[in-house]
């Protein structure tokens, strides 16, 4: 599925069943299956959840009848439920028309890409993303500004957040039940608050070309095997809370600068956190129980290390350590090898449809208006 932007015009809808709306702009959301729809209503596409001041227009494309037929909208309160009355098979995809601006929440719950393109999103609002199963939801915006920023992945399938700022006055949290992916790729980022947490083999990350600023804390959980990456040019929060249960892992990646007042590093299993950039802290309190490792550059005021079992801790300034080692643990220096040329990340591109009418395939229409 994919969400951007259309033309406006003040025409009537036209016989081939597209409604314009008078509104400053107009959404459009494709939804994009190349495997046979079987999906019911109790398995729908999508949800949409926003305050629309005007009537969203639904247009579906599709190579099949018994696909056009089986189509279903329900329609309670602010929320738009699309899904089939009946298992069908064919390819398809689907236009969701809505003011711009007017969506809070996407909630996905099939295969297939789900995409939403700029000016979609709500202002100033509480954002949530959710995905359940192998899907895609990848989103793209200008600016991304809220007062919450929630994304949940449960299966394994995929959540994109690409802006060129994000910034949300509460909390930014991220959520991987599974084995699916979660990734916020943006130039900057600014939140009071930052959860992130994974439970599974699942992954998240957070990708900023230049500064990732937190007024609050940083919080990161890993339970299992999965692993939370936050990769920036500068960091900086109040405090940074790293807790790594399993075999999973933790790394925090700064080009530049760094800045915590404290930091807290916990790993219980054989996981691993890294905090490595050019920084400092007041505090760094390390834990670790059984054979895991906490490597961190950041220069501390004091640090606090307490390893029971075979893990490592390992600091590139031991001066200031204070360790209690039970088992056969230690405590050591660290020798980074930097990667010459550093790598990039590249976020997935947000795909449209506009070729897929043009292809082959005798495409039949089905709009439906309110």
């Amino acid at each position: 599925m994919s969400i951007h932007p259309s033309t406006p015009s003040k025409s009537p809808p036209q016989s081939g069943g597209e409604l314009r709306t008078d509104a400053p702009s107009c959404m459009a959301a494709h939804v994009m299956h190349e495997r046979c729809a079987e999906d019911s209503m109790d398995d729908p596409l999508q949800k949409f959840t926003a305050s629309i001041a005007f009537v969203p227009t639904i247009v579906l494309h599709c190579d099949s009848d018994e696909l056009l037929d089986a189509f279903k909208v329900v329609e309670r309160g602010n929320t738009l439920t699309l899904g089939w009355t009946s298992h069908g098979s064919g390819h398809f995809f689907v236009e969701v028309h809505v003011p711009t601006q007017s969506i809070a929440t996407v909630k996905k719950t099939s295969s297939g890409v789900a995409t939403v393109h700029p000016s979609v999103l709500k202002r100033g609002a509480d954002i949530s993303l959710r995905s359940a199963g192998s899907g895609m939801l990848l989103v793209q915006d200008d600016v991304v500004e809220a007062t919450g920023l929630s994304l949940h992945q449960t299966g394994s399938g995929t959540i994109q957040i690409q802006a060129a700022a994000v910034i949300v006055s509460g909390v930014i949290m991220t959520e991987v039940t599974g084995s699916g992916q979660v990734a916020l790729v943006a130039d900057r980022v600014a939140a009071n608050c930052m959860k992130l947490k994974g439970c599974g083999s699942g992954a998240t990350l957070i990708a900023v070309n230049s500064t990732v600023n937190i007024t609050g804390d940083a919080k990161v959980e890993v339970t299992a095997s999965g692993g939370v990456n936050v990769v920036s040019d500068s960091f900086s929060a109040s405090r940074l809370h790293s807790q790594v249960t399993g075999s999973g892992s933790v790394d925090i990646h700064t080009h530049s600068r760094f800045g915590a007042a404290t930091i807290e590093s916990q790993v219980t299993g054989s996981g691993h956190i890294q905090v490595v950039g050019q920084g400092s802290t007041e505090r760094h309190d390390v834990s670790i129980t059984g054979s895991g490792t906490v490597n961190s550059t950041m220069c501390a005021s004091a640090c606090d290390v307490k390893i029971m079992g075979s893990g490592y801790a390992n600091f590139s300034d031991l001066n200031q350590v204070a360790a209690k080692v039970i088992g056969s643990g230690r405590v050591q220096q660290l020798t980074l090898v930097r990667l010459q040329p550093p790598y990039e990340v590249v976020a997935m591109p947000v795909p449209t449809p506009t070729a897929m009418p043009e292809s082959a395939r005798n495409w039949l229409k089905k709009a439906i208006f309110g």
